[in-house]
Parts: C-alpha cells; sequence; structure tokens
C-alpha cells in the first residue's frame, strides 16, 4: 500500500524550504517556466516538447521508485515555484494532495497523465489466470480495484500523453507554441516509427510469462501477447508462495516457452528457479518506470530504453 505523506515530513519539509533557497543558490529567480515531473516517462516527453524553453525538474531521480516515493523539503521548494506540476493521477500519487496545500502555489497548474491514456485496471495472479490474454479481450475495463499506473509502457498511450502535454504546454506558454508543437510531432513521428517495429515482431499470441512484478500490462495489451506474471505491477512482492511457483513453472511448459523475463531492478530468485526446471531463457525488460542519475546525465530517454525492450523482445522471441 502506498505510503501517504505523513504530517511531520510536511512540516519538516516547510521548516527546511528557506533553508535551502539560501544553501543551494535558488535565490536568483529564472526567467524560463518551471515544470516539475513526478517520474521519469513524463519528465522525458516534456523534456522533448519544450527543448530548452523551459526548467524541467524530475523528484523522483536517481532509479526512485514511485511506489515508495515520499517528497523532501527540496521537492516542495520546487513545486513551491513551478508552473507546471506534472504526475501520473494513480494511487502512487497519494501524497500530492498534501504536498500541494504545503507548497501554497495559487498559479500552479496540475496535469494528470492518467487522464490522457486508455486505463486498464491493475491484475492479479489470480486475474491473470482467469482470462485468456492472447486475444486482445478487453478484460481490464470495468472491473474493480485500482487502475494499473504504468500507462507509458503502451506506445500508443505514450504518444496521446505527449499530444495531451503539447496542447497544455501550449497553453500555458502560448508564446511557445508553435515550438513547442513541432518538437512534439517530431518525437511523435519517432513514437509512430517505433510502434511499427514492435508490430513488425508479430507478437500476438507469444508467450509473455514475467517471473517478477507485472509493470507491462499496457504494453502486453498493446501487442496481444499471452501474459502471465508473478505479481501485480505495483507490488513490492518478491517471493513467490509454492502454488505460484508451481503454477508459473507449469504455464511454461503448458505454453510452450522457451523465454521468461523480469523486471529492470528486480530478483531474479523465482525466475533463476523457473529456468533451472524449464529451461526457458531470462530476458530483462524496462518498465521505464526510472532511470539511474548516470544514464539521466548520459542523455539516455524513453525512446532509447524502448528501443532496448525491442531489441531484446526480437531475440528472446527469434
Amino acid at each position: 500500500m502506498k505510503r501517504i505523506v505523513s504530517v511531520l515530513i510536511i512540516l519538516a519539509a516547510l521548516l527546511s524550504v528557506t533553508f535551502l533557497a539560501s544553501c543551494d543558490g535558488t535565490d536568483a529567480v529564472s526567467d524560463k517556466p518551471v515544470i516539475v515531473c513526478s517520474i521519469f516517462p513524463q519528465y522525458d516527453f516534456v523534456k522533448k516538447i519544450v527543448g530548452e524553453r523551459a526548467e524541467v525538474i524530475l523528484l523522483s531521480a536517481n532509479g526512485a521508485d514511485m511506489h515508495s516515493f515520499e517528497p523532501t523539503a527540496k521537492n516542495i521548494l520546487d513545486i513551491a515555484r513551478a508552473d507546471v506540476l506534472v504526475t501520473v493521477g494513480g494511487e502512487s500519487d497519494g501524497w500530492v494532495e498534501g504536498v500541494l496545500k504545503s507548497a501554497d502555489n495559487e498559479g500552479l497548474k496540475h496535469i494528470e497523465i492518467f487522464s490522457y491514456a486508455e486505463l486498464l485496471h491493475e491484475e492479479t495472479p489470480e486475474s491473470m489466470r482467469e482470462h485468456d490474454h492472447s486475444h486482445g479481450h478487453d478484460h481490464g475495463h470495468g472491473e474493480e480495484g485500482l487502475f494499473d499506473e504504468h500507462v507509458w509502457t503502451s506506445l500508443s498511450n505514450a504518444i496521446k500523453i505527449v499530444r495531451g502535454l503539447r496542447l497544455e504546454l501550449c497553453a500555458s506558454f502560448p508564446e511557445y507554441s508553435d515550438e513547442f508543437s513541432a518538437n512534439a510531432e517530431k518525437y511523435i513521428e519517432e513514437l509512430v516509427a517505433l510502434d511499427a517495429d514492435f508490430r513488425a515482431l508479430e507478437l500476438e499470441g507469444k508467450p509473455f510469462i514475467v517471473a517478477d512484478r507485472f509493470p507491462f500490462l499496457y504494453f502486453a495489451e498493446e501487442y496481444s501477447l499471452d501474459f502471465l506474471g508473478a505479481f501485480p505491477g505495483c507490488s513490492s512482492e518478491t517471493h513467490a508462495s509454492f502454488e505460484v511457483m508451481t503454477y508459473l513453472i507449469g504455464e511454461v511448459d503448458h505454453r510452450g516457452a522457451d523465454c521468461i523475463f523480469v523486471t529492470e531492478g528486480g530478483g531474479l530468485g523465482i525466475a533463476e528457479r523457473i529456468s533451472e526446471e524449464t529451461g526457458a531463457k531470462i530476458y530483462v525488460l524496462n518498465s521505464v518506470q526510472s532511470i539511474a542519475r548516470e544514464q539521466l546525465d548520459a542523455g539516455v530517454g524513453y525512446l532509447e530504453i524502448m528501443r532496448e525492450n525491442y531489441k531484446i523482445l526480437a531475440e528472446a522471441y527469434g
């Protein structure tokens, strides 16, 4: 369960804001608009749209998990001086309401990327067993439960999100609207091209077994993969029960899967056990949820990570 920002954290943050401002040299006010993004995907989308016209700040940097994110005093300071805040809109954003009150920034525009995406309810191992996922069934809509937050793993959603952000940012900063629109369209062309590459792999019906948490629901639905995961996408679990392990091993054999997957930063224990029992090769896919500081500094973006995922899937499925 996502931890909500505590009153003590907010109070400590407020007491630290003035101190931080004087210590890190933020007394000098930039002429550029300030856009704060909660996690990496929308940060990279915004950067591609605005270029150098705005200061874009990533709150959960250096590989931080969005599901356990709690804002620091510096984060609140950044939001207090921002023109725009971009968050996901799901359960992991439970901290947002308290921080918006603490930041006391009446002119702040708050954008949730959930509003642009086609949402699916989070799958559990039990619900994944109950449905045939190989034919693109619309099982995620209208069910009870939380929406899966990893909307950006679908390239169709990524395109919709970029278009939505473009409209919002052009409205907020009309003096740059032509430039923002041109940047967004160029980036969308690259997203469309990568989507075509994924479709050329002909993934429909391929067994897609993730021996880890499953943040790839939108991706799997996009390309009609026959998917199964050990845990929900937002789970913090790392140890599968005997029942789940036995089921996964049986499904690898039943579906004739010669490859299984884990997420970036995930444990290999479950996958290694399944591999030992079945001979399936293990591959690592990146959910693009977060990014390490060295990658960020090197300019690695959403497209680069998704292209690497494409190469991995091309190898895995031959």
